[in-house]
């Protein structure tokens, strides 16, 4: 099979090792046979889906044709192998998951070459052993539990194997029930249904909750503000050190025993719903660590030592009930003295989200003798849609350098800043490259959109959904210094005299045909004008896709959504921007076109969340919309 025909084969994720070979293959006849064993049900199903007309059988193949399953454990779990020449398909797996992905692969296979081809020999592993998803189900949005198992087993089709659910304060703890009233929390009877769900997919459910940093939806409660590092008031011992209002309350002090009290209780109440041996404590961004109540403390052990500290007695108790700890290494880079006090057995997530990170610095933690995984993103947070290319580029270059140093996991990260104003669908992409290249770092990247539409949205056209993806990608990536991610999502929830839409021109990330780079841009009106000839061939893309029950996860919705909310910052551009025509007509067409836009929010929202905390979101919409006076 030619190169460029074989790479747009929909498989996903891409196996490590296909040979084409000189014997063409051909469907088995219809007196062929499915010769299964114990084991091999579900991968019998999935091929006699496909060719109805074979029988399900035991014995001894046919040497002339039909299909062989065989089930070999000594070959490892996740390991498969497959060959099909002529009318004869020999599978050999190391477990029944293994064995039932590679009969979707010849599926896959035979769907998109249907009249046959050469013959083909299939080997595959994954690369890494772990290969997870974090998934961010606080700061506003909580989902139903039925749409996040039904999330969850599609991540495990792709080969995904760990998952861990960002909590917070979106849980009944038992310990402190005040703690997740008005937010739509997570029950006790939630978790064990999800929990039981994932396993039976493959997948280990791990909590993520936080015990140091980000820390405010439960600090800021009046029963816990004493726990604060700033006693929720922004009140420091380190001269001339504060943080800005919307942090208060953000880090829990070490410097109090109760806060570990606190933390048994919380850690007791989550940990044992979970079958996971792993418990990932967060630990992150603690920005106001030792200034404030630990103030004393930090400046008589050093704050590496102090953050080591923490982590051991959180550390020992997550090991209370058989769990082993997992934190974010942000702050282990921000004091390296730390990783000489740490425990030995916890385990390093290692976390950047740019393009041009200097990914083999996670040699550094690896070589410090600590079993580290590496934590790419989808670029989804604080943006109108994914900056798809931006999440690529930062998602390859952990995969290939955590491969090569020796990682032993890989979770793709994706974050709901600010309320979840991204919906989640945005992140599906972002999510198949995640999986995939955690399955095998050397997958043909230029043709993963079109596989990814292929195997996922059903489109009449992928090819022009795939470059629809591929176009708005480019066009969301627009990153200026003082402004956090794509400056177009800052110009939609901007009022009206916002300083983003008076930016005089200057140098800014951006991404052309899927390249980031660096130039002179001048946000106006003719950069809008520029964006919306842009959206009307996106959108056009779009519409190809299938709606209502065959696009279960609402691709489709979701992405012109994401389109139209461009399309509004752009307008919005051309007439309180630098060049633009403010008009009492165009103040008005933008009102209404927030409103509506709100509506379709909303709609989709509340296809797969709970109500939750969508009014932060609700605020952002109207505070834009009144400052137009309309």
């Amino acid at each position: 099979m030619k190169p460029n025909l074989a790479s747009r084969i929909p498989w996903l994720p891409y196996p490590r090792m296909v040979t084409w070979l000189s014997d063409p293959r051909r469907k088995p006849g219809r007196a062929a046979r499915v010769v299964a064993g114990t084991g091999c049900l579900d991968a019998a199903d999935v091929l006699l889906g496909q060719w109805p007309g074979l029988s399900l059988t035991s014995g001894t193949p046919n040497s002339g044709q039909g299909v062989s399953l065989v089930l070999d454990p000594q070959m490892g779990e996740d390991r498969h192998r497959w060959t099909w020449t002529g009318r004869r398909v020999e599978i050999q797996a190391g477990s029944p998951r293994a064995l039932a992905r590679a009969a979707r692969q010849v599926v896959v296979l035979d769907r998109f070459a249907p009249r046959g081809g050469p013959g083909v020999r299939v080997e595959d592993a994954p690369a890494y052993p772990h290969r997870g998803v974090s998934l961010d189900i606080t700061r506003g949005r909580v989902p139903r539990t039925d749409a996040l198992i039904r999330d969850l087993r599609r991540l495990a089709g792709w080969g995904v194997n760990y998952a861990q659910l960002y909590i917070e304060h979106v849980f009944q703890f038992a310990s402190q029930p005040w703690i997740g009233r008005g937010c739509d929390p997570l029950s006790v009877r939630d978790v064990l249904e999800i929990d039981r769900a994932a396993g039976e997919a493959g997948l280990s459910l791990a909590p993520c909750q936080a015990t140091l940093g980000h820390m405010q939806p439960i600090l800021s409660q009046r029963p816990a503000r004493h726990l604060a590092e700033d006693l929720a008031s922004n009140t420091y011992q380190a001269p001339g050190f504060s943080l800005p209002k919307d942090r208060r309350a953000w880090t829990l002090t070490p410097a109090r025993e109760e806060s570990y009290d606190f933390l048994s209780g919380l850690v007791g109440d989550l940990a044992p719903l979970f079958a996971s041996p792993w418990f990932h404590a967060a630990c992150d961004e603690a920005y106001d660590l030792g200034k404030g109540q630990s103030y004393a403390l930090a400046r008589r052990l050093g704050l590496g030592r102090l953050f080591a500290r923490h982590v051991r007695r959180v550390r020992d108790l997550a090991s209370r009930h058989g769990k082993r700890t997992a934190i974010w290494a942000d702050m282990i880079r921000h004091h390296p003295a730390a990783l000489r006090h740490l425990p030995p057995d916890v385990i390093l997530f290692d976390w950047a989200y740019h393009h041009h990170h200097d990914f083999d610095s996670v040699a550094d933690l690896l070589g410090a003798g600590f079993e580290t995984w590496v934590c790419p993103g989808t670029s989804s947070w604080c943006s109108l849609f994914p900056r798809i290319h931006e999440a690529f580029a930062n998602i390859q270059g952990f995969a290939g350098a955590g491969h090569r140093h020796g990682a032993a996991g890989l979770v793709n990260t994706d974050w709901g800043d600010g309320g979840h104003p991204n919906l989640f669908a945005g992140s599906w992409p972002s999510f198949a490259f995640g999986a995939e290249q955690a399955w095998n770092p050397d997958a043909p990247v230029e043709t993963f959109l079109e596989r990814f539409v292929r195997d996922t949205c059903a489109a009449e056209d992928p090819r022009s959904v795939a470059r629809a993806l591929s176009d708005l990608g480019d066009l969301v990536h627009l990153e200026r210094g003082g402004f956090y991610q794509s400056l177009w999502f800052a110009i939609f929830f901007a009022p009206v005299g916002h300083r983003c839409l008076r930016l005089d021109p200057d140098l800014a990330w951006v991404a052309e045909r899927g390249e980031i780079g660096k130039r002179k841009v001048a946000v106006d009106a003719d950069l809008g004008r520029a964006a919306l000839d842009s959206l009307e061939g996106i959108r056009r893309g779009f519409s190809t896709m299938p709606g209502g029950k065959d696009d279960p996860f609402h691709l489709r919705d979701s992405w012109v959504f994401a389109a139209d909310t461009m399309a509004h910052a752009a307008r919005k551009l051309m007439t309180l921007g630098p060049g633009g025509r403010d008009t009492r007509a165009a103040r008005r067409t933008l009102a209404r076109e927030s409103r509506d836009l709100w509506s379709r929010f909303t709609d989709l929202w509340d296809r797969d969340n709970r109500l939750s905390e969508r009014k932060i979101v609700e605020a952002r919409y109207r505070r834009a919309r009144e400052s137009l006076g309309m």
